[in-house]
């Protein structure tokens, strides 16, 4: 009796410990099962919008035109960096770019909003003054404008790419409505900078004579520190535009 209960102990011992394992075993084939599928789903959302480590965010408003310089200008500025160019569908613009994305496409569009703090910024290509009144009236109405806000808003860089110097217009109510327009994004943080230079002309930082134009053009760009270093003069009136524009005035 006390060999046949030893004999049904182990028996049913053996049965427990072979469903011990088959739970470990079952409970490992799931994980592994767990990480194969978050592997696919990564992969799967790389393949549908990549969003790697170096890579820029640009934009072309729907109108702009004679983009050719810009995007000149950002194969100079980002050469070594992959380029995300938000846009609408432009076929011309593949071989330029690595990704692009249409405002239209929705999905794409929920996608880089989800994503949009993994980018250190925007570099908006040729800006309609339709655009820039946007922004400037913070409409977040279309996407475009509404990226440009999110940016500003946490403090990261936006810089606008033209292709002509504001005060080098015309005199009349429309370059008047431009250059206010120029203002009001320089002064909430935007950078303009010059299609075929580093800069918006007559702003060269290397400049030794600093007047009271240069500081208000740096301003435009959206500078807001000037640093002077032996060999440059910060004229009286400069020093007093730079005040009244909120500009710092740093010894190097």
């Amino acid at each position: 009796m006390c060999c046949q209960g030893f004999v049904m102990a182990q028996s049913i011992g053996s049965r427990r410990f072979d469903t011990i394992g088959s739970k470990e075993a079952s409970m490992e084939i799931s994980y592994d099962m767990r990480e194969l599928i978050y592997t696919l789903i990564r992969e799967a959302l790389e393949k549908f919008l990549p969003f790697k480590e170096g890579y820029i965010l640009a934009a072309i408003p729907p109108a702009a035109i004679a983009i050719e310089k810009h995007l000149d200008y950002l194969d100079r500025r980002y050469a070594d960096k992959n380029k995300l160019l938000f846009t609408p569908n432009r076929p011309e613009l593949d071989k330029r770019v690595d990704e692009t994305i249409d405002p239209a496409d929705t999905r794409k569009v929920q996608k880089l909003y989800q994503n949009a703090a993994k980018y250190e910024g925007i570099t908006v290509l040729a800006p309609t003054l339709k655009l820039m009144e946007a922004v400037a009236a913070g409409s977040e109405e279309e996407p475009l404008p509404n990226l440009i806000l999110y940016y500003l808003l946490h403090g990261k860089a936006v810089e606008m790419v033209v292709d002509f110097s504001p005060e080098g217009l015309p005199v009349s109510s429309f370059s008047r409505r431009v250059r206010e327009q120029f203002a009001k994004l320089a002064d909430m943080g935007v950078r303009f900078v010059n299609a075929e230079d580093s800069c918006v002309e007559g702003t060269d930082p290397d400049d030794t004579l600093i007047t009271m134009e240069v500081v208000e053009k740096l301003h435009q760009r959206g500078d807001r520190e000037i640093v002077l270093t032996d060999n440059k003069i910060l004229t009286p009136l400069a020093r007093d535009r730079a005040e009244e524009l909120h500009i710092r005035i740093r010894e190097a």
